[in-house]
């Protein structure tokens, strides 16, 4: 029976958000050309934040298997730095993972909590990715399904682009093989984004030949 409890205490993130139909089935990523990496894209100017702060707007969400852990990529259609504390734009979110595809077994999120469209992933979240807080030196906390941190992943901001590397050991020791769902917003006002549009970005292990 899916527990329909919150995954994490993260109240940077959500003191200041608020809640609200689409499929929740998966997205359909491109997988064919390398079967360790699939992309979901997402509508530019498709924000739904509140008017007065900066509508952080989602380009596209990858995750990539490697043989340590996965790589999370985020592309956005605003100029990514490091997240202040007393910057009321700063970026806030978090990407919230399903490690084995099975939504029976992990808890409600707060991409499914937070959209404004009534929406579902269709995930059961086992760990979570804190984006609102990068530290100095470009870690952030990685979380499990009770909301324990794990430990710390390496953050490359680009210019655009945020990516984060996740050692297996901090998800405890998964094959690779996640669903994935990322919210975004900023912190004085409210979230602005989410990606996918409907159900969830799904890679898969590939088909036995």
């Amino acid at each position: 029976m899916l527990s329909r409890t919150v995954l994490l205490p993260l109240s940077l993130f959500v003191s200041v958000l608020s809640c609200s139909r689409s499929s929740d089935v998966p997205s359909m990523p491109d997988s064919a050309r390398d079967p360790s990496t699939v992309s979901v894209t997402d509508p530019i100017g498709d924000t739904f934040g509140l008017s007065g702060g900066l509508q952080w707007d989602l380009t596209e969400l990858t995750v990539t298997r490697e043989t340590d852990g996965i790589t999370v990529r985020l592309d956005f259609a605003n100029d990514v730095s490091l997240p202040l504390v007393a910057d009321p734009n700063a970026l806030v979110g978090l990407v919230e993972l399903d490690l084995d595809q099975n939504r029976a077994t992990g808890k409600l999120g707060y991409v499914d909590q937070l959209r404004k469209d009534g929406g579902s992933t269709g995930l059961g979240v086992d760990a979570a990715l804190n984006i609102s807080q990068i530290a100095p030196d470009s870690t952030l906390l990685v979380y499990d399904m009770g909301g324990n941190p794990t430990g710390k992943a390496k953050v490359t901001i680009g210019s655009r682009q945020l990516t984060i590397h996740v050692p297996s050991a901090l998800i405890d020791n998964d094959d690779g093989y996640v669903d994935a769902a990322v919210i975004v917003g900023n912190q004085g006002r409210s979230p602005t984004d989410l990606a996918p549009q409907s159900g969830h970005l799904s890679l898969v292990p590939p088909a036995p030949r």
